[in-house]
């Protein structure tokens, strides 16, 4: 794994059983497969994915803050996570926001009040 990191210049920040997430020094993010770990790193098309790669850099490397996205004033409000982006007494990250606290109003979606 370090020999890809340092190929890449991209830094471990998530792993699961799935495989690794690398940030990439321009913000992008990297996949390994861990079904394939002898393979290259690929780029993370998925923007959940992504997200996480994000936050998990942001909270083991604060300095890296910028990274978190904003919410900017407009978001909707979410039952699972409070807008905390963790649940379960903080020890997993929220599956409707990946962690970020709010998500983006879907207009189709009508929100309890």
């Amino acid at each position: 794994m370090q020999a890809a990191a340092r190929t890449h210049r991209a830094l471990p920040v998530y792993a699961d059983v799935g495989g690794v997430l690398f940030l990439k020094t321009d913000g992008d993010v990297l996949f390994r497969d861990s079904s394939k770990m002898d393979a290259g790193l690929n780029p993370e098309k998925s923007l959940q994915w992504q997200t996480i790669a994000r936050l998990a850099a942001v909270e083991r490397f604060p300095e890296l803050k910028d990274l978190r996205a904003d919410a900017s004033g407009v978001y909707a409000r979410l039952p699972d996570c409070g807008g905390r982006g963790r649940v379960l007494n903080d020890a997993l990250r929220c599956d409707e926001c990946f962690g970020l606290g709010w998500v983006l109003p879907q207009p189709n979606k009508v929100e309890a009040g």
